[in-house]
């Protein structure tokens, strides 16, 4: 029911007015009406925007902000929430698995953790970035979820694989792939 509609419901009882008859009554209720049409609308955006699993467009930038993520505009918006939501659930355990968990928040895509053989850190690696999210932000955002004491090291690319690939520098530009992701997802962000 719209605004002029239960004006009209609510004026009509009183029998104090003539409504109904195109009067000047009914065009000031119908201006009425149509201003409290645009507030009910903003009050129902910013009642959906409260919410991760309902925000669109700026609501659900200001969540990601909120997580810690950087603005995706551009990406599906079931994609940001995805993620946003994620990064607000603590991870299910405090084993190896609740940190993989975690590191989805960072917007690793099947993230992969192994220890570095004589070394003080963790082997990091994934099998992509979410969308409208680069390499460099995902590595930022994992080295805030891993233990402080267990710095994450990428796979890195070695030489004969990026030979192997067969590109001159401006064909791997165009890929626009950040040296982070390509550490970190391998051959396979290519």
């Amino acid at each position: 029911m719209n605004s002029l509609s239960n004006l009209y419901r609510l004026l009509e009882p009183l029998r104090i007015y003539a409504l109904h008859k195109n009067s000047l009554i009914d065009s000031e209720l119908a201006a009425y009406g149509a201003g409290f049409d645009i507030i009910a609308a903003m009050l129902e955006d910013a009642r959906r925007g409260c919410f991760v699993q309902t925000a669109e467009g700026e609501a659900l930038s200001l969540h990601e902000g909120a997580a810690g993520l950087p603005a995706r505009e551009g990406a599906p918006e079931e994609n940001r929430r995805e993620l946003v939501l994620i990064r607000h659930l603590p991870p299910s355990s405090g084993d190896k698995a609740g940190l993989l968990e975690a590191l989805q928040g960072a917007g690793l895509v099947s993230p992969q953790l192994e220890e570095s053989p004589g070394k003080t850190g963790l082997l990091l690696s994934a099998g992509g970035i979410a969308p409208m999210l680069n390499g460099d932000t995902a590595l930022r955002l994992a080295e805030q979820i891993l233990p402080a004491h267990l710095m994450p090291e990428t796979p890195g690319a070695k030489w004969d694989d990026i030979g192997a690939l067969a590109l001159k520098w401006d064909e791997w530009d165009v890929l626009g792939i950040s040296w982070s992701e390509y550490a970190l997802c391998g051959t396979g962000a290519v």
